[in-house]
């Protein structure tokens, strides 16, 4: 493929107008509001290293954060717990927005008995949103690692949607989510999950000694890192 030539995600959605309502966004928009209130390195400050520092000094969490498409929730979802009969029910606004659910045998009696114990279900919203990718290419579902939610999370796995183009996400719900009370509330707009096309390809697994190439390699890049502010290396923020 020649590189000048980008390769297109197309997402489009079953219900009518959805998408000038609730598109998916380039996660880079969804950055977590934990992260942007940590106070950065100011480019004028001495480079910090060790205890002084803080976890924005490290780049791979802003990378992380702007990988791909984040779909956000499409309509507020009530859930209900039982503690006693261990029942979950679920209401939304419109009848529109059905929300399937897992039967707890098709997954808990397979799960440690650790993670078992904790999980009140698994939900599967009907999901609007469809997505195609170029033949070769997959798209990861990934849960909102970084978002912290207290009621859900999302399953990660891989779509192949160069042939196949649902995104239904399966989500889990957890009794500590009904700490409280025993309803609570997720909101429309709620970051759902993070959506990363890649390429399908094979690769060459190596696993060696050092060398005097690969400890070049590693310097070099160092040595070109360590001429710039960690400011300009962090401050991969929600406005890009």
């Amino acid at each position: 493929m020649p590189k000048d030539k980008k390769i297109k995600i197309t997402w489009w959605s079953t219900v009518k107008l959805l998408e000038e309502v609730m598109p998916p966004t380039p996660a880079r928009v969804f950055f977590p509001q934990w992260w942007k209130d940590i106070k950065s390195l100011d480019s004028t400050d001495p480079v910090v290293e060790g205890p002084a520092g803080n976890i924005k000094a490290c780049p791979s969490f802003p990378l992380w954060f702007q990988q791909g498409y984040v779909v956000p929730l499409w309509t507020d979802i009530e859930l209900h717990y039982q503690e006693e009969s261990g029942s979950l029910n679920w209401r939304t606004p419109n009848e529109q927005w059905q929300i399937g659910i897992h039967a707890n045998t098709q997954v808990l009696p397979h799960l440690p008995e650790h993670i078992r114990e904790n999980i009140i279900a698994i939900l599967k919203p009907k999901s609007p949103w469809r997505v195609v990718t170029p033949k070769g290419y997959s798209t990861m579902q990934l849960p909102m690692t970084y978002q912290y939610n207290k009621i859900f999370e999302t399953l990660p796995g891989i779509i192949p949607t160069d042939v196949w183009h649902q995104t239904n996400p399966q989500m889990v719900i957890t009794k500590n989510a009904f700490k409280d009370s025993n309803m609570v509330m997720l909101t429309k707009g709620t970051p759902l999950a993070q959506y990363v096309p890649f390429k399908r390809e094979d690769y060459v697994y190596q696993v060696r000694a050092s060398t005097k190439k690969l400890q070049k390699q590693e310097y070099l890049n160092n040595l070109k890192l360590s001429g710039k502010f960690r400011r300009r290396l962090q401050e991969l923020d929600s406005d890009g």
